[in-house]
């Protein structure tokens, strides 16, 4: 075999594996892209089919259930007449008044009054939920938009807020505070961030 055979034979042979590799950056692109659409339009690739609002809130509300109970109550340190450090919880009553407090602290209830379940949050707490795509909510609490890169790699693609009652016991006698649970959502409903804010500390800002 001639020398210029086998040389026109390595280039066609090189010139076909780069045609390969091109091939397969090409297909592998197409199917990224593919991939990045279908998050952006909220698909859920673990269970293959688009998930439902209800089935999104309802894995929230896991969420907020293991959770379970938010530090909803507000306690300050101060010194009693014996110069002792000592804790008190303010009441809500006094922040509705427009007292100023110059330190205080949140804190979960001592004895929570827990839910049994979540069909049982749901029925102690109708017409709590919202889901929504962007955080559009109307409340003093500030959300960020997501960016384009965290909708195609299913970061976060929907939001939810909850606004339901933290029940608890005081001196035996039951109270309840309202509170707002705002959640960020992936397509299969798995928790990217979570936020519980008291509504008398939203009525703040």
């Amino acid at each position: 075999m001639k020398i210029r055979d086998k040389h026109s034979m390595l280039q066609n042979k090189s010139n076909l594996l780069y045609l390969i590799f091109l091939v397969a950056i090409s297909t592998y692109g197409l199917l990224m892209a593919y991939r990045g659409y279908m998050n952006y339009q909220g698909y859920c690739w673990k269970e293959q089919r688009y998930l439902t609002s209800q089935e999104k809130m309802k894995r929230a509300v896991n969420d907020l259930l293991a959770n379970y109970p938010p530090a909803v109550i507000p306690k300050q340190d101060f010194e009693d007449k014996s110069g002792e450090v000592v804790e008190r919880i303010i009441p809500i009553e006094e922040f509705k008044n427009g007292v100023q407090f110059r330190s205080w602290s949140l804190s979960s209830p001592d004895y929570p009054v827990l839910y049994s379940s979540v069909i049982d949050f749901f029925e102690k707490n109708p017409d709590c939920c919202e889901l929504r795509r962007y955080p559009s909510f109307i409340d003093s609490i500030e959300f960020e938009v997501p960016s384009f890169f965290e909708l195609i790699f299913d970061k976060e693609s929907s939001y939810v807020r909850f606004r339901y009652w933290v029940k608890y016991k005081e001196y035996g006698v039951e109270k309840k505070i309202q509170t707002s649970y705002y959640a960020g959502l992936s397509n299969y409903g798995e928790i990217a961030w979570a936020n519980t804010i008291p509504h008398f500390v939203e009525n703040m800002r």
